[in-house]
Protein backbone atom coordinates (compact mmCIF):
# COMPACT_ATOMS: atom_id res chain seq x y z
CA UNK A 1 0.00 0.00 0.00
CA UNK A 2 2.89 2.37 0.73
CA UNK A 3 4.39 1.84 -2.72
CA UNK A 4 1.00 2.43 -4.32
CA UNK A 5 0.67 5.60 -2.26
CA UNK A 6 3.93 7.01 -3.64
CA UNK A 7 2.88 6.08 -7.16
CA UNK A 8 -0.47 7.83 -6.64
CA UNK A 9 1.26 10.97 -5.33
CA UNK A 10 3.53 11.04 -8.38
CA UNK A 11 0.45 10.69 -10.57
CA UNK A 12 -1.20 13.57 -8.73
CA UNK A 13 1.90 15.67 -9.37
CA UNK A 14 1.46 14.95 -13.09
CA UNK A 15 -2.21 15.94 -12.98
CA UNK A 16 -1.96 19.04 -10.84
CA UNK A 17 0.81 21.34 -9.72
CA UNK A 18 -1.19 22.43 -6.66
CA UNK A 19 0.62 21.56 -3.46
CA UNK A 20 -2.65 22.05 -1.53
CA UNK A 21 -4.33 19.18 -3.41
CA UNK A 22 -1.32 16.92 -2.92
CA UNK A 23 -1.11 17.80 0.78
CA UNK A 24 -4.84 17.17 1.18
CA UNK A 25 -4.44 13.75 -0.42
CA UNK A 26 -1.52 12.95 1.87
CA UNK A 27 -3.52 13.94 4.97
CA UNK A 28 -6.55 11.94 3.79
CA UNK A 29 -4.37 8.88 3.17
CA UNK A 30 -2.63 9.22 6.53
CA UNK A 31 -5.94 9.51 8.38
CA UNK A 32 -7.25 6.36 6.70
CA UNK A 33 -4.13 4.41 7.62
CA UNK A 34 -3.99 5.79 11.17
CA UNK A 35 -7.63 4.96 11.93
CA UNK A 36 -7.34 1.44 10.56
CA UNK A 37 -5.26 0.47 13.59
CA UNK A 38 -7.92 1.64 16.01
CA UNK A 39 -10.93 -0.28 14.75
CA UNK A 40 -12.10 -3.87 14.43
CA UNK A 41 -10.80 -6.18 11.72
CA UNK A 42 -13.93 -5.91 9.52
CA UNK A 43 -13.84 -2.12 9.60
CA UNK A 44 -10.10 -2.19 8.94
CA UNK A 45 -10.66 -4.25 5.78
CA UNK A 46 -13.21 -1.68 4.57
CA UNK A 47 -10.76 1.15 5.33
CA UNK A 48 -8.03 -0.64 3.37
CA UNK A 49 -10.46 -1.00 0.47
CA UNK A 50 -11.11 2.75 0.66
CA UNK A 51 -7.35 3.39 0.66
CA UNK A 52 -6.88 1.27 -2.45
CA UNK A 53 -9.75 3.13 -4.10
CA UNK A 54 -8.14 6.45 -3.14
CA UNK A 55 -4.89 5.25 -4.70
CA UNK A 56 -6.57 4.15 -7.93
CA UNK A 57 -8.26 7.46 -8.78
CA UNK A 58 -5.10 9.55 -9.43
CA UNK A 59 -3.59 6.69 -11.43
CA UNK A 60 -6.65 6.27 -13.67
CA UNK A 61 -6.97 10.03 -14.23
CA UNK A 62 -3.30 10.24 -15.18
CA UNK A 63 -3.68 7.28 -17.51
CA UNK A 64 -6.64 8.94 -19.22
CA UNK A 65 -4.86 12.28 -19.54
CA UNK A 66 -1.58 10.82 -20.78
CA UNK A 67 -3.07 8.01 -22.88
CA UNK A 68 -2.53 9.81 -26.19
CA UNK A 69 1.06 10.62 -25.31
CA UNK A 70 1.79 7.02 -24.34
CA UNK A 71 0.17 5.75 -27.54
CA UNK A 72 2.16 8.19 -29.68
CA UNK A 73 5.45 7.28 -27.97
CA UNK A 74 4.70 3.57 -28.25
CA UNK A 75 4.05 3.69 -31.98
CA UNK A 76 6.96 6.06 -32.62
CA UNK A 77 9.41 3.32 -31.63
CA UNK A 78 7.92 0.71 -33.96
Amino acid sequence: IIAWYFYAVSSLKQITKSSAIIRGYQIFFFLLIATSGLVSFGVMIRIIDAVVLAIVFPNIITLLLLGKVVKRELFKKQ
